[in-house]
């Protein structure tokens, strides 16, 4: 009988460690690392070429489409540079789910990024580019490979998917098709 019991601690011994191995290798690294998804596409199409236009028509509508697309993504914040035309970009997103947009500065994608990476770890974010910046802000946030968008491209909505220090890219399309 005291062979047995001995047996049983054991087993129980055995089973505790195994369980907490499984939990530390297993379990505990996906809540020690949250997921960060961000959403970086650039502004809809523009009315004119002058400083800051507003969005087109067609602009406006490939701006609501973006929210449609995104209406079942839990966005956590809305991120918009300080021209007219990504602002009313991201603002059907953004009053969809009753936020407020982040202003941040057009040149400064690493700017963006250390926000993103410091205030929104674990969050789904939208930001809000331009064709010369969408790239940088992918890299800084870790995802190489995004093309610098040419003038008539509109339709990208690259999403960055950040588990820790690794960064996995996504190329989706919205709206009318464009080159």
């Amino acid at each position: 009988m005291d062979v047995s019991r001995k047996s049983l601690a054991l087993i129980l011994t055995l089973a505790i460690i195994a369980v907490g191995t499984w939990v530390s290798c297993f379990w505990w690294p996906r809540y020690a690392h949250p997921i960060t998804t961000v959403y970086v596409s650039r502004h809809a199409e523009k009315l004119n070429s002058s400083d800051n236009p507003s969005l087109s028509e067609t602009g406006k509508a490939r701006a609501d489409e973006l929210a449609h697309v995104l209406k079942n993504e839990s966005i956590d914040a809305v991120f918009v540079t300080q021209f007219l035309r990504t602002q009313q970009t991201g603002e059907p997103t953004a009053l969809q789910r009753n936020l407020k947009m982040v202003e941040y500065k057009a040149g400064s994608p690493k700017d963006v990024a250390n926000a993103i990476l410091t205030d929104h770890l674990g969050d789904q974010v939208l930001v809000i580019g331009h064709s010369n910046t969408v790239d940088d802000i992918a890299a800084s946030l870790g995802a190489s490979g995004v093309p610098e968008l040419v003038g008539a491209q509109y339709d990208r909505l690259f999403v960055v998917t950040r588990f820790g220090a690794k960064a996995h890219l996504n190329l989706l399309r919205y709206g009318s098709e464009t080159p």
